[in-house]
């Protein structure tokens, strides 16, 4: 039987722990520059708490089902939702 995990070696524990660390470093700073506005509060309405939440319990079985194509085409439908969902 093939082993799935594989082993990690030092460079690649390194880049990810450089990475993650300029992430932060760089979102911390980003953000001491940039104030944002604070989202206000109970704009969901139930229709949107219902959509979202049938698109999170159904995503996983999707992942089973559905051939690469239509689960990236589903994908990209439910990210155009939620950006619809936010910007309302």
């Amino acid at each position: 039987m093939v082993d799935l995990l594989v082993p990690q070696t030092l460079v690649q524990v390194l880049v990810v722990l450089i990475g993650a660390i300029a992430t932060c470093l760089f979102a911390t700073g980003y953000l001491r520059r940039v104030r944002l506005e604070r989202p206000a509060v109970g704009t969901f309405n139930g229709r949107d708490v219902v959509v979202l939440f049938v698109f999170i319990v159904t995503l996983p079985v999707l992942y089973l089902v559905l051939p690469h194509w239509a689960l990236t085409t589903f994908l990209v439908f439910t990210f155009v939702a939620s950006l619809s969902i936010g910007y309302r």
